[in-house]
C-alpha cells in the first residue's frame, strides 16, 4: 500500500522520530553540565591547595625559622659566617615585615640606623645592635664566635621576636 503511493519509510522517519541528540536542548543541556563538571573541578582544586598553604604571621614563620638554626651545624669559622647570615637575613625580613620598612638589601648598619627612627622598641633597640655588630665583623672581618656567643645571639633573636609580636585584639 504504501509502496504503492511513492511513499517510503525512510521519507517518513525524519518526521516522526528525531535523535535525542540532535535536539538543540539536549546540546544545550550538555553544555551546561560540562561547564558545571568543569566549575566544579577547580573549585574542589582551589580548596586543596588553600588547605595545602597555610598562612602564617610573620613572627610565626621567623620564630619557626630561628628555632630551626641548629648550632650544631655551625661548628668552624666558615659556618659561623652562614649562621650569622641566615640570622641578620631572618630578622631583617621580619622587621621588615613587622615595621614596613624596607630592610632587605640594607646592611646591619643601615638595619640598626633605621630601626632607631622608626617604632622599634629602644630597649630591644640596645639587644639587637650588638647582633648586628657581631654579624658583621664575623662575616666580613673572619672574627670567630665562640658557641655560647652564637646561642646568646640566637636567644636574643628569638627574645626580639617575640617581644614585637603585636597585640590581639579580641
Amino acid at each position: 500500500m504504501g509502496a504503492e503511493n511513492g511513499i517510503k519509510i525512510y521519507e517518513l522517519y525524519g518526521l516522526w522520530y528525531e535523535p535525542f541528540w540532535k535536539h538543540p536542548y539536549f546540546i544545550i543541556f550538555l553544555i551546561l553540565f560540562i561547564l558545571l563538571i568543569l566549575t566544579l573541578f577547580v573549585w574542589i582544586i582551589k580548596k586543596i591547595k588553600a588547605k595545602r598553604k597555610v598562612i602564617q604571621d610573620p613572627w610565626q614563620e621567623a620564630l619557626t625559622q630561628l628555632k630551626a638554626l641548629d648550632l650544631t651545624l655551625f661548628q668552624d669559622q666558615e659556618t659561623h659566617k652562614i649562621f650569622y647570615s641566615h640570622l641578620t637575613s631572618i630578622l631583617k625580613n621580619y622587621l621588615s615585615q613587622r615595621y614596613d620598612l624596607m630592610l632587605e638589601g640594607k646592611t646591619d648598619q643601615e638595619v640598626v640606623m633605621l630601626l632607631a627612627n622608626s617604632s622599634f622598641p629602644s630597649d630591644l633597640h640596645n639587644y639587637l645592635k650588638p647582633i648586628m655588630q657581631e654579624a658583621l665583623t664575623i662575616k666580613f672581618a673572619n672574627y670567630y664566635a665562640a658557641i655560647e656567643r652564637m646561642r646568646y645571639d640566637l636567644m636574643h633573636s628569638i627574645d626580639i621576636v617575640r617581644n614585637t609580636i603585636p597585640i590581639q585584639k579580641k
